[in-house]
């Protein structure tokens, strides 16, 4: 039995036909273009009728507060017209065929309990740094979703001074994100924001330039300071880093070692959060749709 899975991002849609194991059948990405809710139900019906043959189903991954149970989107994230939605039964509507829809961050984190990380693992936590910051909590091997749908949104954590008015650039996602190193690095190197990626930054990391470095470990330092602060709430075994930075080999070692210093000067008696990267990297939402699409449409835990 194979699945349609479709991860819905606010640059770019990925999907892949995918079989019962996660197992890759076929795998492409778009760009996105859509800015309604007519251009999300055509994109879906162009990969259907061009994929869906074989297919029990549709397994989507998108931003927002979403009732996995049900499909129904609170929020979208940057998707925007979706608020409000009852996006499964609208895909219904066009399409017939079962259809899940999953948090990305948290259909990330169902990957790594399927078939990545997490597997034996009971309380965990997954930042995925993008943008903003995506998360997931893990209780008792599952994902928490809060009474609202909302457990893990970790970007509008406020990271600011409470007596000045709020920011977005002063939340977790403002301080965390990728924008958190490419802007100041931007700024310090005398090149605008959109001229830099991520690339480049490590490209100058590994050639030791003293000033990338400096702003970068301020990131760093910021970054384990909000990673303590999940570890004091909820005290993880395993804290779980995904997103494109997470595949620079030097990226973890430089985590872990600003972690080790931020806990040893501030001497806390707690225990020092134990970090990992995610295994699937960029493929992570599309196997964790397919992971909530077997729960919720089928029935199966694995």
């Amino acid at each position: 039995m194979n699945y349609l899975a479709i991860d819905i991002g606010g640059t770019e849609i990925k999907y892949a036909v995918m079989d019962e194991s996660a197992e890759f059948i076929l795998k492409d990405r778009m760009p996105n273009r859509m800015r309604s809710v007519n251009d999300f139900l055509e994109v879906v019906e162009t990969l259907w009728k061009k994929y869906g043959d074989d297919a029990h189903g549709i397994a989507f991954s998108m931003p927002g507060r979403i009732d996995n149970k049900t499909g129904y989107m609170y929020t979208s994230g940057n998707l925007g017209f979706l608020d409000n939605t009852d996006a499964a039964g609208l895909v219904r509507s066009r399409i017939s065929a079962d259809v899940s829809v999953e948090n990305d961050a948290k259909a990330a984190a169902w990957a790594e309990i399927w078939k990545g990380e997490l597997r034996g693992v009971d309380d965990a936590v997954v930042v995925v740094i993008g943008t903003g910051i995506g998360g997931a909590i893990v209780k008792d091997g599952s994902v928490h979703r809060g009474k609202n749908h909302s457990a893990g949104e970790f970007s509008f954590i406020y990271a600011g001074d409470p007596g000045m008015p709020y920011s977005g650039k002063d939340t977790f996602a403002g301080r965390c994100g990728i924008g958190g190193f490419l802007n100041p690095i931007a700024k310090a190197m005398g090149i605008l924001p959109h001229e830099l990626d991520g690339f480049k930054v490590f490209e100058w990391i590994e050639k030791r330039d003293e000033l990338v470095l400096k702003v970068f470990e301020g990131y760093l330092r910021e970054l384990c300071r909000q990673i303590e602060n999940i570890q004091f709430m909820y005290d993880p075994e395993l804290i779980l880093i995904g997103g494109g930075i997470s595949r620079q080999p030097a990226f973890l070692e430089m985590l872990k070692g600003s972690l080790d210093k931020y806990h040893a000067d501030h001497r806390s008696p707690m225990a020092k959060p134990k970090l990992a990267t995610c295994r699937f990297y960029n493929d992570a939402n599309l196997v964790g749709a397919v992971y909530n699409f077997k729960q919720v449409i089928e029935g199966r835990l694995e």
